[in-house]
């Protein structure tokens, strides 16, 4: 029960971040960019199938740049996210952390990796130097992020952008971007390979060569992977997987 719980907390970091809840079709909707086509293809709806028992669809989009959207529909869904952690219909607007996740430092530390692997991200701070950096124009949300983290030991920071306006942006410096990848993580690849990247060579990879990586990911990873990763592949082909089948041994082969 304690991991369906923490991939709940997950999961509403997710919506906080880059998802929101439709008030007249009950949709649950998660939009990310190209960069993060293996989390929302992979991980996002995965997510939706084990806590709701939904398959979702999904829909790509080319405005204002090429996005892509993982949604489901369920009244049943959005009524428990909104009276359990107090999740809002339409727009967010003075949102934050719900109250509740604070009393478990694990469905905390699960909530926060939803919300940066979403409106967060890695960059070059220094030469060879990193930081976190989690964007939103939330000021409420920013400062619940903030208030999260300094509970959790860590020592971030706040500015407000001075180019778009309304914009606010948290960050976390080297040893705290250290500190984060060992206790709390990334489930989005994006994530994962820009801090192996940095640890292995000392810099950040563009965003070029982060497709460039997971394209070659792709092809080592093994057919069996992505029918795991992939139920809607699994269901269409009609394959049923072999019981030994570890998906973390061929992702670590990968190098993922």
């Amino acid at each position: 029960m304690d991991g369906l719980k923490e991939k709940e907390a997950e999961f509403v970091g997710i919506i906080l971040g880059d998802g929101h809840l439709d008030p007249y079709t009950y949709g649950i909707i998660v939009t990310c960019g190209k960069i993060d086509w293996q989390y929302i293809h992979e991980f996002v709806p995965n997510l939706m199938r084990i806590l709701f028992s939904k398959n979702p669809k999904f829909l790509h989009m080319w405005h204002n740049g090429f996005s892509i959207q993982c949604k489901i529909y369920s009244k049943a869904a959005t009524t428990h996210l909104t009276n359990n952690y107090g999740l809002k219909y339409g727009k967010k607007v003075n949102v934050e952390i719900p109250k509740k996740l604070f009393k478990n430092k694990k469905f905390l530390k699960a909530c926060i990796r939803g919300l940066i692997d979403t409106d967060g991200g890695i960059y070059r701070h220094h030469r060879k130097s990193i930081q976190m950096v989690f964007n939103n124009n939330d000021l409420c949300l920013i400062n619940s992020l903030f208030k999260a983290l300094k509970f959790l030991g860590y020592s971030p920071k706040i500015s407000k952008e001075r180019v778009r306006k309304g914009k606010y942006k948290l960050y976390l410096f080297t040893e705290d971007s250290k500190k984060y990848a060992k206790d709390i993580g990334f489930s989005n690849p994006k994530n994962n390979i820009k801090f192996k990247h940095w640890l292995e060579n000392g810099r950040i990879p563009n965003h070029s060569e982060i497709e460039h990586i997971m394209t070659k990911i792709r092809d080592k990873v093994t057919i069996s992977a992505r029918q795991y990763i992939s139920p809607s592949y699994k269901q269409t082909h009609n394959i049923t997987l072999n019981k030994n089948f570890d998906k973390e041994k061929i992702y670590a082969k990968a190098g993922i």
